[in-house]
């Protein structure tokens, strides 16, 4: 049985606010509905999706990734060097 957006979603659709903040004031995102919801269930009521409640953070990740990846070079020694 595959997901379908029934439309009930609408019905609890959360007011617009910045993006920055979304998820701090309670909103939840559907990412099958593509809406942001304030609810307190962790589903969606309309398509059983389990609601998104944190940021993916893409730029904060990649910039933690890239400070965990430079220390770890830091400390090997050089692969190509035979001394």
């Amino acid at each position: 049985m595959g997901r379908t957006c029934k439309g009930i979603c609408i019905r609890y659709k959360a007011e617009p606010v910045p993006n920055s903040i979304r998820y701090e004031i309670g909103q939840k995102h559907c990412t099958f509905c593509g809406l942001f919801l304030k609810v307190d269930e962790t589903r969606c009521m309309c398509c059983k999706a389990v609601l998104r409640t944190k940021s993916r953070g893409k730029k904060k990740n990649q910039e933690d990734s890239f400070e965990i990846n430079s220390t770890e070079s830091r400390n090997l020694k050089n692969p190509f060097s035979y001394y």
